[in-house]
C-alpha cells in the first residue's frame, strides 16, 4: 500500500533451491528441513532492515525489497546468492554439500496503471523458471 500511494517501487525476489530433491533423497528429509533452517538463518540474518523473506512453499523462498529499484534488488540478491554457495552445512560429517540458488527478480510500481503487485509475483515467478531453464545457479530478470 505504501509502495502505491507514493510511488515506490517495490520488488521482489523468488529464490528455489537448485537440485533439492538430491539432498533429500540423499541425506534425507530431515537432512532437508535442516538445509531449509540454515538457509532461512542466513537469509534473515542478512537482510537489510526494511526487506522481508519468507519461504513461499517447498525449497522456495520469496524476498520483498520496498523501495528498491530492480538493479539494487538483483544486487542483494545476488549477495544472497554468493552466501548459499559458501554455506557450511554441519550435519554432514565430512563431506560438504555445495548448494546452488536459482533466483527470479522484478520491480513493480503499484500506483502504475496495470501494475499490480500480483503481476510482480508473476514475473518474479517467470524470471525464476527461466533461471531454471538456462541451467540454474543463476538469477534472471523480467520487467515489466
Amino acid at each position: 500500500h505504501r509502495s502505491k500511494r507514493y510511488n515506490y517501487p517495490l520488488s521482489m525476489a523468488m529464490v528455489d533451491i537448485d537440485d533439492f530433491k538430491k539432498v533429500n533423497d540423499t541425506y534425507g528429509h530431515k537432512a532437508g528441513d535442516m538445509v531449509l533452517i540454515k538457509m532461512a538463518e542466513v537469509f534473515t540474518a542478512n537482510l537489510r532492515k526494511n526487506d522481508f523473506v519468507g519461504r513461499y512453499g517447498g525449497e522456495e523462498f520469496a524476498f520483498i525489497f520496498p523501495q528498491t529499484e530492480l538493479k539494487n534488488a538483483y544486487q542483494v540478491t545476488m549477495i544472497f546468492k554468493r552466501l548459499m554457495q559458501n554455506l557450511d552445512i554441519s550435519f554432514l560429517d565430512d563431506n560438504k554439500l555445495s548448494l546452488s540458488i536459482s533466483c527470479g527478480v522484478s520491480t513493480a510500481y503499484p500506483a502504475k496503471e496495470g501494475d499490480s503487485v500480483d503481476a510482480l509475483v508473476q514475473r518474479a515467478d517467470e524470471a525464476l523458471y527461466d533461471a531454471k531453464r538456462a541451467g540454474k545457479n543463476r538469477i534472471m530478470v523480467k520487467e515489466n
